[in-house]
């Protein structure tokens, strides 16, 4: 059987709008589909490459790192304290008394237990009569000096005189000869006084070595 239908053609072109209109809202929506899948797949891709390689670069620096301990050297006081028991003794015991005249003693410097030093003073002794005659020596010392002096200037008056022929070269001997004695004088008196400040000094009881004072066995006025 043969039909015929009318077509409607303002109806077949509404109809082909509708579907180009729905058709390319899918492609522009396929679009932005794609575009995001695209921009996470960057994303994603970026955040894998450079974590890993931070993450590898300090996995890397820890495993190569070493830990280096370093001390400064230097100088210090370690104090400590050790008890024992044992009885101490000396080594050797020395004696120590005056080396010149005996004398009352005056003072005494030192006790039982102190340390001293080789040539410490110990004791003092009484010294009233060697310090006079350290004195008295001493102005003896003063008077060759000056008799000295007197020959050495009646010497040098003498030189004048026999250049000019008012005195003989006999007198002159004599004088240089009493010029030379007072200086011998002057020298002997010297080393008297030398000998008797030493014998003063030697009435001080000293240590004759370093050591430790064991007792004490006088006292001021012994």
């Amino acid at each position: 059987m043969n039909y015929e239908t009318t077509i409607d053609a303002e109806g077949v072109l509404a109809l082909n709008d509708l579907d180009g209109a729905d058709g390319a809202r899918r492609s522009r929506r396929r679009i932005w589909i794609i575009a995001a899948i695209v921009i996470v797949v960057l994303i994603a891709a970026w955040y894998f490459m450079h974590g890993s390689g931070s993450s590898g670069a300090e996995s890397g620096a820890g495993e190569q790192s070493q830990v280096v301990t370093v001390v400064v050297p230097g100088k210090t006081t370690i104090s400590g304290m050790i008890s024992a028991s044992g009885t101490i003794a000396a080594r050797r015991q020395m004696p120590v008394g005056v080396a010149g005249e005996g004398g009352q003693i005056t003072r005494v410097l030192v006790d039982a237990g102190d340390w001293v030093q080789a040539g410490q003073v110990l004791a003092v002794i009484d010294r009233a009569v060697q310090g006079q005659q350290v004195a008295s020596q001493a102005a003896n010392v003063e008077v060759a000096a000056a008799d000295a002096r007197l020959a050495q200037a009646n010497l040098d008056r003498a030189l004048k005189l026999v250049e000019r022929g008012f005195i003989s070269k006999a007198d002159v001997d004599r004088l240089t000869a009493t010029r030379d004695a007072a200086v011998a004088r002057v020298s002997v008196a010297r080393a008297g006084l030398g000998e008797l400040r030493e014998r003063a000094n030697r009435l001080n009881i000293v240590a004759p070595a370093s050591g430790l004072v064991l007792t004490r066995a006088a006292e001021p006025g012994q």
